[in-house]
């Protein structure tokens, strides 16, 4: 696609809504089993482009942000070429959350250059994590901007490796949200169970991460 046409594309409800029939299975899976449905954070196109869920932990809320970057998504798909509706995304304030986390299929160089920086100035606007995959190589990175706000980045492994049935591995994040302290272990299938995996040491350590509060609190409104 040229420039214009990919900008059509992401801007067409019509074409989201036919790229997204494949993943209509995983959506009414989705559904069957959220205790509170998705809110969407999108306007005028599909929430399924991205939607939202509240996780309340006693007195302490978690909101996960869900940005769906393989809705144009295909089989061998080349780096830089994703595209996304940018301009659509709304998120509210999201300073009455303790943290804030978005689930981002897809790592940055994937997305075409015209609009991985605003992408980019979104998602890091707001998320105390990021959660990516799609490499099939699990990495931890933080990102300080320039205002002072760190981002942490996790890559995943994959839970199922087409052509390597022994291959499995997962994470696992825990959040202490009165301290503000982390901590990430990286499970994988060794022998006949899941175990930490051996390059992530024995005992993973408790790293602090900026919550809410340590934020700057403010709302992002992205309209055409």
């Amino acid at each position: 696609y040229g420039l214009q046409k990919k900008k059509d594309l992401a801007s067409s409800k019509d074409a989201i809504n036919l790229c997204l029939e494949p993943q209509r299975p995983f959506f009414e899976f989705l559904d069957a089993i959220s205790i509170t449905p998705a809110a969407p954070s999108v306007k005028g196109l599909p929430k399924e482009i991205c939607y939202d869920h509240i996780i309340e932990i006693g007195e302490s809320k978690v909101r996960v942000l869900c940005v769906n970057s393989a809705w144009c998504s295909r089989l061998k798909e080349v780096p830089g070429t994703l595209i996304y509706p940018t301009e659509a995304l709304s998120f509210e304030d999201l300073s009455h959350a303790d943290a804030t986390l978005v689930m981002l299929h897809h790592p940055y160089q994937w997305f075409d250059p015209t609009v991985v920086r605003s992408l980019r100035h979104i998602i890091e606007g707001v998320a105390s994590v990021v959660l990516t995959g799609h490499e099939h190589v699990p990495g931890r990175h933080s990102q300080t901007r320039e205002i002072g706000e760190t981002v942490e980045f996790i890559e995943g492994g994959a839970l199922a490796e087409h052509g390597h049935s022994q291959t499995s591995e997962f994470n696992v994040l825990l959040l202490d949200l009165k301290t503000l302290q982390q901590k990430l272990i990286h499970l994988a299938w060794i022998g006949n169970a899941y175990d930490i995996r051996p390059s992530s040491g024995p005992s993973p350590d408790w790293r602090p991460f900026q919550g809410a509060q340590q934020r700057s609190a403010r709302t992002l409104r992205f309209t055409p």
